[in-house]
């Protein structure tokens, strides 16, 4: 008569490898569920919910930029770093200078840290601004006027550069 090995009369509950097979299974669906909390929570502000009005509207936006380029239109943006005061000059074939300027700096990745500034004129077409204090990144640039008729772009990279030109 074959003699039965402890492991043989323990119950199945008290066995390592049931646990070792049941712990695979359960631990992805914790997994899956944790991922599915951090997906719930903190949904992707770069997807845009109203995808297809956002893409009639980059016709609109390129007849503003191909306006500033008729136009001639440039702008030479200088920061002094100490002051954070920002200084803009435009150039190009304008009539009738707008009185404030509107400079939208994009952040790379965090759309809560985007900035809207405005720009006064000191008479001509040189503009003055205080900028605020912002991250260490490559920032994307829009110019506008007051009335949004023409828009330029550029990049400025802080706070290595301290100088940009926007066309």
């Amino acid at each position: 008569m074959a003699h039965a090995t402890r492991e043989d009369l323990e119950p199945w509950y008290r066995q390592f490898w049931p646990w070792f097979i049941i712990s695979i299974p359960a631990a992805t669906v914790v997994a899956g569920l944790v991922t599915l909390k951090i997906a719930a929570t903190n949904p992707d502000s770069l997807v845009v919910d109203n995808y297809y009005k956002e893409g009639l509207a980059i016709n609109k936006n390129l007849s503003r930029e191909r306006l500033a380029k008729t136009l001639g239109l440039a702008a030479d943006l200088d920061i002094d770093p100490e002051t954070r005061q920002l200084k803009l000059s435009l150039s190009g074939k304008l009539t009738d200078p707008p009185r404030m300027l509107e400079l939208e700096l994009y952040h790379p990745s965090a759309k809560d840290q985007d900035v809207r500034i405005k720009l006064t004129s000191l008479g001509g077409l040189n503009y003055v601004t205080r900028l605020p204090d912002l991250a260490d990144v490559v920032w994307k640039l829009t110019l506008t006027p007051e009335n949004r008729e023409w828009k330029m772009s550029g990049r400025l990279k802080l706070p290595d550069n301290t100088h940009a030109r926007l066309k």
